[in-house]
């Protein structure tokens, strides 16, 4: 029964999300970013660290 539920593309997501929420690294890492993309914390990138994003990862907007 465990096998079929963790096999399923929704339960899969809701693991995924369970995980990244669960881990307090990655909850204050979505926490600042919901923040500054909705306005509400000051983005404190530079040029340079927008160009190593830019180039790790080419096809986010930053």
């Amino acid at each position: 029964l465990k096998r079929k539920l963790t096999n399923s593309p929704s339960q899969k997501q809701l693991l995924l999300w369970y995980h990244l929420f669960a881990c307090e690294t990655h909850r204050d890492v979505i926490a600042t970013a919901l923040g500054v993309l909705g306005g509400e914390l000051e983005d404190k990138r530079t040029e340079q660290s927008r160009a190593i994003v830019q180039e790790m990862m080419p096809r986010m907007v930053v």
